[in-house]
């Protein structure tokens, strides 16, 4: 399974660099000082007035790579409320290449993958969306070449380790080429609560058919589902499935959802929300290229 979390806050940077001015003697020659207390009692340390260059990292060029593919599920909320994300080729928005925004809730189209020129990683990272500051970077991530590739991005939210963190991002990447494939005549469910990570007492939930309660039973798959946890086997046909959480009644569970599966089909439904109460559910189908 191939999952990594990262948690990032807002970065708050602070530093003084002092340039002390070498030699004595006034007069019109000597460079403009500015005279400052030092730590010690009698003694006085000289700054010399001048300004560092800026240094502008170069852009980065980016090339398509032949025979893979990307897409990404935005489930990220942050401070209370769903948070639409913009995502870029590289490593950062200064330097790398733009993406897509993806509203919350939603899963973009599936887009050629890009490396640098010959380069052997697929490279993104993500922001809050309109945002490009250190401070609004959410998590970046590094894929090895390995032949051809479809690979599904699922941005969610945890629990921050420290309150005064505004950001805690989740990601997990399904590699949706090696996923398995349903027994013959059938099709496969699977679901994945990235999106509700940082739900107190609302973070592990299991999926039900829509008239009944914890009544479905999951199966190994050989190959796996992407990273999104054991497979319901379903027979083709229409079926609602709600969700809800763990050892419970089921008296709260989210509003259905209504999949029409066919034979071979394979599916992830991600839970996701902000509290207990706007909890809902996100069907996914692999392979829909």
């Amino acid at each position: 399974m191939r999952h990594r979390t990262r948690l990032i806050a807002p970065a708050l940077l602070s530093g003084t660099l002092l340039l002390a001015a070498c030699g004595g003697g006034g007069g019109s020659d000597a460079e403009d000082t500015t005279t400052v207390p030092s730590s010690g009692a009698d003694t006085e340390t000289t700054i010399a007035d001048e300004t560092l260059p800026t240094y502008d990292a170069p852009q980065q060029d980016f090339e398509e790579l032949d025979g893979s593919q990307v897409r990404f599920v935005n489930v990220f909320a942050a401070e209370g409320e769903g948070t639409d994300v913009d995502v870029y080729w590289g490593y950062d928005a200064d330097t790398g290449e733009k993406i897509a925004t993806v509203p919350y809730g939603e899963v973009s189209d599936w887009i050629p993958a890009k490396t640098r020129p010959g380069g052997d990683s697929i490279d993104v990272v993500f922001y809050v969306a309109g945002e490009t500051d250190r401070d609004h970077l959410l998590i970046t991530q590094g894929e090895t070449v390995d032949g051809d590739m479809d690979l599904t991005y699922s941005l969610g939210w945890t629990t921050p380790f420290d309150p005064s963190q505004t950001y805690a991002a989740s990601l997990g990447v399904g590699f949706e080429h090696e996923a398995g494939q349903p027994a013959d005549g059938k099709a496969w469910v699977a679901f994945n609560e990235i999106g509700i990570g940082g739900i107190e007492g609302g973070d592990f939930m299991v999926l039900s058919t829509a008239t009944g309660c914890q009544d479905l039973t999951g199966i190994d798959i050989e190959g796996g589902t992407a990273n999104a946890g054991q497979a319901i086997e379903f027979d083709p046909g229409t079926v609602e499935l709600t969700a809800s959480d763990a050892n419970t009644d089921c008296s709260t569970r989210t509003d259905p959802v209504s999949l029409d599966l066919a034979a071979g089909d394979r599916v992830i439904v991600y839970a996701y929300g902000t509290t207990m109460e706007d909890r809902q559910l996100l069907a996914v189908p692999l392979g829909d290229a």
